[in-house]
Order: C-alpha cells, then structure tokens, then sequence
C-alpha cells in the first residue's frame, strides 16, 4: 500500500508540474512583448516630453517565453537608465493569473538573495479583450500596457511611433538659424521618416534615456537617413544630435557637443527651427 502511495504521489506531482509549465509558456505567449507602465505614456501626452515624462515614471517589462525557467515565469524590467541590460527576474505562480517574485539571474548567474517577506507580486489581467499587466512593490502598484505594435525593427519601436505621433507628426516650416525658410511643407509621419528637405531623411525623437547619470538635461533628438531602422547611438552621430526643445510654439533644435572624457554636454547654436503649419 505504501508503493502504490508513492507512485500515486510521483505521478501527481510530475502531471501537476507538466499542467503548470504548460500553463506558464501558453501565459508567456498570450502576453508576449513590450509592456509599457501607463502612467509615462500618460505622462507623454501630458508633459510632451519623453524627457520629463522618463523621469517620473519609465518601466519597461519584456515578457519572452524563451525567459521561462521551469514552472518560473521570467521577465525582463527596464527602468529609468537602464535600458541597455536587465537581469531576468523570475516569479512562482500561487493562483490562476497571480505570481510573487521568486529570484532573478544575470547571465544564468543568481543576483541577490531569494525572496521570502513582502515579495513583489506580479497580475495579469484581461477584462473586455484588453489585457493588462500590473507589478505590486509593497504599498506601489504600477499598471502596464501594450502599445499597438506596427513595426519590428528594433526594441521598443512602437514607442518610438506613439511618441512621434503624439509630439512630431504633422507639416511644419522649416527654417535655419536665422530663421530663412529652407522648406515651407516639411513633414514628418510617425515612423520618422520625413519629405521637402533632403538634408533631413529621418527624425528620431529618444524615448528612453541610456544614461542613469544625467549626461543630457533635454529631449534629444536625431537626424539621419531614411534606410536607417534606428539612428546611430550619439557617440557616432554626433553632428546630428540635437537638444530639443519647444518654444513659443516652435520647435528648436540646437546643436550639441558630447565631450565624453569630461562626461558632460555643451549646447552650441541653433541648427533648425520646426513652426507647425
């Protein structure tokens, strides 16, 4: 009797640990992708700044069924400075759509001390086709959402469009320093790409910051050609690394030097002005 205890007992455990891997990859794959906290996209629409916005609020979770671990689900958080790295944290289910945070791994090494007290908790949640993910840190709770995905470029490109379409898209003049007219229609879509001045193929506004430290004081702006699917990082591009800034209803793009030695930034001169038509 005892045998057939113990066999009834393996068997149980392994099927259960079967149904809850299975349960976790299928979550993996209905969630999959980028998930943006709510309230810096709020703060983008409210602020117009991917600048001011990323430094009240920026998270990023990276859901990848490729992540899980076993009957752990992995994610990847990306915060304010800290886009281009993130050890993959792993959470434990305890209900149907509940996890709390288990441990993380950096490069398949364990980082910090497993959780046991007050362990963050990890929902998702699904209500009228919309599908959200929320990340409880103590008394905190923060709501994430997806953006719609249109492009596949790069990461995060969706919230390079959201914020195009919410800030630059749309016809301006353009105009140089001295404020001559260079282009009378320029425009600009919400994947960047602009038309009416040649020198001008694409425009690339930051959505995230790579420095935690404060090396830029501003929205950051890029030019470049129209074949890039992203923008040369600024050590590179430098001659087309832009402060901007908006001004009495104009956009001002001024002209930056990046001394690396001395870590720091200089402003030069205005480079172009963008007046909305």
């Amino acid at each position: 009797m005892k045998y057939i205890i113990l066999i009834f007992s393996l068997v149980s455990t392994v099927t259960f640990s079967q149904e809850s891997k299975e349960y976790i990859n299928n979550l993996s794959f209905k969630y999959s992708g980028n998930w943006i906290s709510k309230s810096y996209i709020d703060n983008i629409s409210a602020t117009k700044s991917p600048y001011e916005a990323q430094k009240l609020s920026f998270q990023n979770i990276l859901i990848d069924p490729i992540l899980n671990q076993g009957e752990f689900i992995g994610i990847s958080i990306y915060a304010y400075g800290n886009t281009e790295a993130s050890p993959i944290s792993y959470f434990e289910r305890i209900n149907e759509h509940e996890f709390i945070y288990s441990h993380s791994k950096f490069e398949n090494e364990l980082i910090g001390n497993s959780c046991r007290v007050n362990c963050q908790t990890l929902l998702f949640s699904e209500v009228n086709g919309m599908k959200t993910i929320h990340l409880i840190s103590g008394n905190e709770e923060t709501e994430f959402i997806q953006l719609q995905e249109t492009c596949n470029n790069y990461h995060l490109c969706e919230l390079d469009q959201f914020i195009h379409q919410e800030i630059l898209a749309g016809s301006y003049t353009l105009m140089d320093h001295n404020r001559k007219v260079l282009c009378k229609n320029f425009t600009i879509g919400t994947n960047g790409i602009t038309d009416g001045f040649d020198s001008i193929q694409k425009i690339q506004l930051w959505s995230f910051y790579r420095e935690i430290n404060g090396l830029f004081e501003s929205d950051v702006i890029q030019i470049g050609s129209a074949s890039d699917n992203q923008l040369n990082y600024y050590q590179f591009n430098q001659n087309n690394v832009f402060y901007f800034s908006l001004i009495n209803d104009e956009y001002i793009l001024t002209s930056l030097h990046v001394d690396m030695d001395k870590f720091e930034v200089q402003e030069k001169n205005v480079k172009f002005i963008l007046k909305k038509n």
